[in-house]
């Protein structure tokens, strides 16, 4: 297994997160920046029709599931913004 160096915060000295509105209701002073070691996650966006409104298009990621939507096509993220895994069309590697 690959591991890779993660930017984000720790909160309260022992949570780390990526995103600080992953913690609802917590102040900017409740956060410090930090650094972890994640295992090196792969996967791909995977096209559902189903949930694309008119003029949109709606994308999960096959990882975590997030849904992305764009508008007047795809223009591909090379990560999902929720889970950090690259989007590279591997599973898991």
């Amino acid at each position: 297994m690959r591991l890779k160096y993660q930017n984000g915060f720790i909160f309260e000295g022992h949570t780390f997160v990526v995103d600080k509105s992953d913690i609802r209701n917590a102040k900017d002073e409740q956060f410090v920046e930090g650094v972890a070691l994640l295992p090196e996650v792969h996967g791909r966006w995977i096209y559902v029709p189903k949930e694309t409104d008119e003029g949109c298009d709606t994308w999960r990621c096959s990882v975590c599931g997030a849904r992305f939507v764009t508008e007047f096509g795809f223009e591909e993220q090379s990560f999902c913004t929720e889970c950090g895994a690259e989007m590279d069309g591997g599973e898991g590697e």
